[in-house]
């Protein structure tokens, strides 16, 4: 049977911010601190930004870290500002970046899940769910039937494209 332990060692990491991890997920991304105070050179990643919104470029101690995994970071404590601006400024401008990219993909989606019929019908749904907000049933019954009765019109001579 192969032992499966790993060594967790508690170490101070740097919050570098989210980035877009496998599947296009938004996710926490840190670096672990060497012993000398050094940055490792591994960005571990976390998938499912957890709402821990943290100081990008924040140093927090009380996590433990072994060669291929992270523990105990939503325990962790922020202790200070990582010292190199250059590395914050990095750190910040792909946390934005990826925040956009998610952003943009979902309006895009957003944009295409409004069919033609519904954005024509607009008006008619703002007024319905007026209705629905007062708990007026008769209200949405009405316009119901009269949004029926206009669709099995056929169109009339003035309403025709010449």
């Amino acid at each position: 049977m192969v032992s499966g332990a790993e060594q967790f060692e508690v170490c101070d990491f740097i919050y570098c911010g989210v980035r877009q991890i496998i599947g296009g997920k938004l996710g926490d991304c840190v670096l672990p601190l060497l012993a000398d105070g050094t940055r490792a050179t591994r960005l571990f990643a976390r998938k499912g930004n957890k709402g821990s919104r943290r100081v990008v470029g924040g140093v927090y101690a009380g996590a433990k870290f072994s060669a291929e995994q992270a523990s105990g970071l939503d325990a962790a404590r922020f202790v200070r500002r990582w010292d190199n601006a250059d590395d914050v400024m990095r750190w910040e401008a792909a946390d934005g970046q990826a925040e956009d990219a998610i952003r943009t993909k979902k309006l895009e989606a957003d944009a295409g899940r409004i069919s033609e019929i519904e954005r024509v019908l607009l008006p008619l749904r703002r007024v319905y769910h007026a209705h629905r907000r007062q708990n007026d049933h008769s209200g949405m019954e009405a316009l119901r039937a009269a949004v029926q009765r206009a669709l099995s019109t056929p169109p009339r001579v003035s309403e025709q494209d010449k």
